[in-house]
């Protein structure tokens, strides 16, 4: 056995792992087992422990146990391409003894160690007590009356846990047939089966992915709502070739698939390669299910009040016990002076609150249930009641997930034209339509645009259409092009004239703040566009942009510029996204309207009159953010002109996080 205390903190020489990040005393058993090598021709040793599901191995080199991790630190973009071929059945076999089946197996207790875990509660010893000690007494009705309400609340506890964790179970527990490369060839197997290394194939209608993976050809429309709570699909594209970048999971997001995640559309062949990277527990998704199985504990202030003054009511029992039983002894028999000195402390705790408490908890845990609310622990629903404040992202939360296209504002060599408000009529020649029709990361699932609402408004706003091609070389542009765009038919306009191909996309980030495009027309050069916040796009004049953001608008900024002639399509696809980007000029504004929803004002004031704070937290300009949700988020006898009460995160800009507290 191994436990993880201070001693196992002293071999660590002082750093907290994961085991230790509550300060809670663990102890598990360490395993010795001997495991065939990757060429199967020899055997070593191993030495682990599993701890919440996650795997700990034994270091030689540092004489710790560390967390097993599938993708090592130091890893690069060339790594992962150099595994593309897929494992060999050996070394599949040893990854799988390493890592165990990609499944999370989630055990449901049984209704004896539930009934335990009830029970053993201060309350209801206490209530045994008084039970008993009122039965010996001949006082039968209020004993049965109590010892049956406890004995059905407990019931209700342990049944409503037991469908949650069944149901928890049926949400988590899934499994498909994939298609993997094993020995270099195409393997059909259940997705259990999957080991970090191996190269999956995935096509269009794959459904849930299970493993999370890094693309490695091509690009993938996901949703990602289950994880992220983000309704709109995210395009996720390949990592770049002959690349020492290292990769890191929070930085390359948009080369990386989630497990739990949905694939929608797949371009760039039938089957894209991806490499598996975490499977199982190690996963996003087994993450998560992680947190929810043993969720970090919360000292609760009221219980461990409550249990203070009842033990301080107890002493006082106590001390009333003995005075009494000393008084009552010089008149009254042995056993009376007993029973009657021991029901003084019964007196003092209400016997039925037990009970009752749990009747509330049971109670409030169906009507979670009926919102579709999981809680495996009763313990943490009185906490709801303490909440003073509720923090509301603006954009979906307390707006409108559509936005209203408010017009545009072209650019010519740094002189601001005048507001467009009808886009459709901008002219196809202009620089800027293009780039509206172009910088994206739009996609066609059954002949319905998919993508960021800002995109789609813009795409929908100019009328242009998207053709998307097989992913083999378009003779036209003489190399791939998935992504085509051409205007509606005209007078005097041929759409396949102005047909513009999307060569490459940098999706939009919130990081980054901004989408970028490799675009060229037919027999033209190669030009790179970017769109998005203002401050990623020089050349913008402040008074401009803040008489815009002072009526609410969302702004949005474009940019490009034409990539040096003659240049070999082979070298941009490997040049970096800040390259491609430099001396880009500005080309105009796009200008957006999002309202509030209209649940927001009756839900901020039913939250306001019961004195509960609320607060906004968004990334528009700061403006932009006071314009319109200032006037329904502050109480009434407490709104102030200006920006009051705002608070912007440190390191950031006004632009780039509003926190506005009311």
């Amino acid at each position: 056995m191994v436990s993880w205390d201070e001693g196992v903190r002293a071999l660590n020489h002082g750093t907290k792992d994961e085991l230790d990040m509550y300060d809670q005393l663990w102890e598990e058993k360490v395993v010795r087992e001997e495991v065939a090598t990757e060429d199967q021709k020899g055997t070593q040793s191993r030495v682990y422990f599993i701890n919440k599901k996650i795997k700990y191995v034994w270091d030689e080199a540092t004489c710790t146990f560390v967390r097993l991790r599938p993708l090592e630190h130091g890893t690069t973009f060339n790594t992962f391409h150099r595994q593309s071929g897929g494992l060999s059945e050996p070394a599949a076999k040893a990854k799988k003894a390493l890592f165990g089946e990609n499944f999370m197996k989630i055990e449901i207790l049984s209704i004896w160690q539930l009934i335990v875990q009830q029970a053993y509660n201060p309350f209801y010893i206490f209530q045994a007590y008084t039970v008993i000690l009122w039965c010996m007494q001949a006082y039968y009705l209020f004993a049965v009356c109590i010892a049956v309400l406890s004995i059905v609340t407990i019931t209700i506890m342990v049944w409503e846990t037991r469908r949650q964790s069944r149901a928890l179970r049926k949400t988590v527990t899934s499994q498909s047939q994939v298609t993997v490369l094993r020995d270099g060839q195409k393997t059909s197997l259940s997705s259990r089966e999957l080991v970090p290394g191996d190269v999956m194939l995935i096509a269009d209608g794959l459904g849930r992915m299970e493993v999370d993976a890094v693309v490695l050809q091509g690009s993938v429309v996901v949703n990602e709502a289950m994880l992220t709570g983000e309704s709109v699909p995210i395009t996720k594209v390949a990592i770049p070739k002959e690349s020492d970048t290292m990769f890191c999971e929070e930085e390359h997001k948009r080369h990386f698939l989630y497990s739990g995640t949905e694939v929608l559309q797949v371009r760039g062949g039938q089957e894209l390669p991806v490499l598996v990277v975490n499977t199982g527990f190690y996963t996003a998704r087994g993450e998560l299910v992680r947190s929810i199985l043993f969720p970090k504990p919360i000292e609760h202030h009221f219980y461990g009040d409550f249990l203070k003054l009842l033990g301080v009511f107890l002493l006082i029992g106590l001390g009333a016990m003995v005075w009494s039983f000393f008084q009552w002894s010089k008149i009254k028999g042995s056993w009376d002076v007993v029973f009657l000195s021991l029901d003084l402390v019964t007196f003092v705790v209400p016997s039925v609150l037990p009970a009752t408490i749990t009747a509330i908890n049971a109670c409030t845990q169906q009507r979670l249930k009926r919102k579709d609310v999981f809680c495996l622990s009763s313990n943490y629903i009185s906490l709801s009641g303490s909440v003073d404040t509720v923090c509301f992202d603006k954009t979906g939360t307390l707006t409108e997930d559509d936005l209203a296209l408010a017009g545009v504002i072209p650019c010519t060599e740094g002189d601001m034209g005048s507001p467009v408000e009808d886009v459709s009529q901008l002219q196809v020649e202009q620089p800027l339509t293009r780039a509206l029709a172009t910088c994206h990361s739009l996609t066609s699932i059954n002949g319905k645009l998919v993508g960021y609402p800002i995109d789609t408004k813009i795409f929908s706003g100019i009328g242009w259409n998207l053709l998307e091609s097989d992913p083999a070389v378009n003779q036209d542009y003489g190399m791939v092009a998935l992504i085509r765009v051409q205007p509606p038919p005209g007078e005097r306009v041929l759409p396949e004239d102005h047909e513009v191909a999307v060569l490459k996309t940098f999706p939009f980030e919130a990081k980054e703040q901004r989408t970028t495009v490799v675009v060229r027309r037919r027999a033209s050069r190669l030009r790179g566009l970017r769109q998005g916040a203002r401050r990623e796009v020089p050349g913008i004049t402040e008074a401009a942009l803040e008489w815009y953001t002072r009526q609410g608008l969302r702004v949005v900024a474009v940019a490009g510029k034409s990539l040096q002639e003659g240049l070999e399509w082979e070298k941009v696809d490997l040049t970096p996204r800040e390259v491609l980007e430099e001396g880009a000029m500005f080309l105009g504004l796009v200008l957006l309207q999002n309202k509030l929803k209209v649940e927001t004002a009756p839900v901020l004031a039913a939250l306001h009159q019961a004195d509960i704070t609320t607060v906004m937290i968004t990334g528009d300009n700061l403006l932009t953010a006071l314009s319109g949700p200032e006037s329904i988020l502050r109480p009434p006898d407490d709104r102030r002109e200006g920006a009051d009460g705002c608070g912007v995160g440190e390191g950031s800009s006004a632009s780039s996080g509003l926190l506005l507290r009311c």
